[in-house]
């Protein structure tokens, strides 16, 4: 079943981080209507009654993207929760919640993930891969304390112990990775409990492919039911398991988190 679901509603970030492929992937800055965006919820909510999708399920507005960048993303914040039974999530790399902040604090967000990429403007730069002033900078750490007065806030630390974390390859994007000879399964178990929608409509097994690589269906064709209960799907998902073989060159034999024997 469902457990949790990742939403694209713009392709496009204010930032260019060294952790992120997005600098090397085509990007549309396609933001997505509200029309779309009311059109999955739905679609989303009668997986729920088809017992597809968790009754209650983790939904976070992020994927792939910076969803402050979406002019209308407040909007669809207090969409979801109007139309889907949900924990709503919402990832930002921060850059924007000076401008943001008193909105977020009203919206229907239950959970708010902030990327700190650096406790130092050096650091900072260092990883976004752009310039901001000192003044900026403070701006952005002061709304990061001041929402998490109000609202449920974790920050996601890129610096561990004075170096920068080796988080994730993005399934070899940012790091090449030899593939492995046989997909084991997920550490992170996304092809058996996520859905991951990108900005086209497309459904996708993991939030590391950023090249739809493991397309199975797409949102705005066919209902989610119908998906969900398609061979391509079974099929995709046997793979992203391991209890089907896979191409030498599929995403999961080159991510780190496909786990060992």
């Amino acid at each position: 079943m469902i457990s949790a679901i990742q939403v694209q509603t713009i392709d496009d970030c204010n930032a260019n981080c060294i952790v992120c492929p997005r600098k090397w992937i085509y990007k549309t800055k396609h933001q997505m209507p509200e029309s779309q965006f009311e059109e999955i919820l739905k679609k989303i909510r009668e997986a729920q009654g088809a017992g597809l999708v968790k009754s209650k399920v983790r939904f976070i507005l992020q994927y792939r993207n910076e969803p402050l960048c979406d002019t209308g993303i407040i909007e669809k914040i207090n969409m979801v929760k109007r139309l889907v039974n949900c924990h709503l999530e919402f990832y930002t790399n921060g850059i924007l919640l000076p401008a943001y902040k008193d909105k977020l604090v009203t919206s229907d967000i239950d959970k708010i993930t902030i990327s700190n990429y650096g406790d130092t403007l050096e650091q900072w730069r260092k990883v976004a891969g752009i310039k901001i002033s000192q003044e900026r900078f403070q701006a952005m750490k002061k709304a990061g304390w001041d929402l998490a007065k109000k609202k449920n806030v974790r920050e996601w630390e890129a610096w561990r112990e004075g170096e920068l974390f080796d988080f994730s390859t993005r399934a070899g994007l940012t790091r090449a990775k030899k593939p492995v000879e046989k997909v084991v399964g997920c550490e992170w178990e996304r092809p058996y409990n996520w859905l991951h929608i990108g900005i086209t409509g497309n459904l996708l097994l993991c939030c590391q492919d950023w090249k739809d690589e493991t397309t199975y269906g797409n949102i705005f064709e066919d209902s989610l039911v119908e998906i969900l209960k398609s061979e391509r799907y079974q099929h995709m998902m046997q793979q992203g398991t391991g209890k089907r073989p896979s191409d030498k060159n599929f995403i999961c034999k080159r991510c780190k988190f496909n786990k060992e024997k």
